[in-house]
């Protein structure tokens, strides 16, 4: 479920000496998360304040249309968060990578 996995991947980020040593880093699932219910809940009340849909056959457009603005708003914050919370270089386990790495798997999903 979504709250094991935001668990599991405190866990992961507390076997990190450079992401446990930084509170920001440390919770960067849970700002991942909060960023992502901000912008979603924000686009949502301004679709539904200027949909203008009147007949049904509008009610499907309209909710691409949101999709598509809620994608790309999530995307650019979370650039910004994870260029924020990160430090540029870090190990995970055995494995060296980097704060846009980290931002690839949080935009694949």
């Amino acid at each position: 479920s979504f709250g094991e996995a935001s668990c599991a991947a405190l866990v992961v980020a507390s076997t990190s000496e450079q992401l446990s040593g930084s509170f920001t880093a440390m919770m960067y699932p849970l700002m991942v998360t909060a960023s992502g219910l901000v912008v979603c809940a924000f686009v949502a009340l301004k679709a539904a304040r200027n949909s203008g849909v009147t007949k049904q056959e509008e009610i499907e457009p309209r909710l691409k249309e949101q999709l598509l603005y809620s994608t790309v708003a999530a995307t650019l914050v979370m650039v910004v968060v994870t260029a924020y919370c990160l430090p540029e270089h870090f190990h995970v386990g055995h494995t060296d990578t980097t704060k846009w790495r980290a931002l690839f798997c949080v935009l694949c999903g």
